[in-house]
């Protein structure tokens, strides 16, 4: 008799845990999760998204992604040198990332990193005579 005290007490802090973790479950399971953006092509879309929503002042997600396409740049201007700037030249693998705003089309040409901090996204929308780069199968 001097251990039923403590084995209720026992036996009701594992009820109590138990409601707490079946509680805990299904609160959890109603939070929505964040896409994982692990792949290049992935990387490269949110990095020229993110770009385009820094310089037009908007949300992400007010962009739409019309296209993108894996290509290989034929030096480190990603297709759209700037005059008097010189450039590596070395085949710089990235992609072609075509988005849209308040209906207009932006071109953005990207090299390929692992993550979008990494990535270069250069504007090529107004740029005068972009090089199209050569189709490559995405990674």
């Amino acid at each position: 008799m001097r251990y039923l005290p403590r084995i209720v007490l026992l036996i009701v802090l594992v009820i109590f845990f138990l409601l707490v973790g079946i509680i805990l479950r299904q609160t959890n399971a109603n939070v929505p999760t964040l896409p994982t953006v692990s792949s290049p092509l992935s990387v490269a879309t949110l990095a020229s998204q993110a770009h385009l929503a820094r310089t037009k002042a908007v949300q992400i997600t007010d962009i739409t992604v019309v296209s993108v396409v894996a290509v290989d740049w034929p030096d480190t201007s990603l297709g759209c040198p700037q005059e008097g700037l010189l450039y590596a030249q070395v085949i710089t693998p990235g992609f072609m990332v075509l988005l849209s705003h308040d209906g207009k089309q932006y071109t953005y040409h990207t090299d390929q990193a692992e993550n979008a901090s990494e990535v270069r996204a250069v504007d090529c929308t107004d740029h005068p005579n972009p090089h199209p780069g050569l189709l490559r199968e995405a990674s």
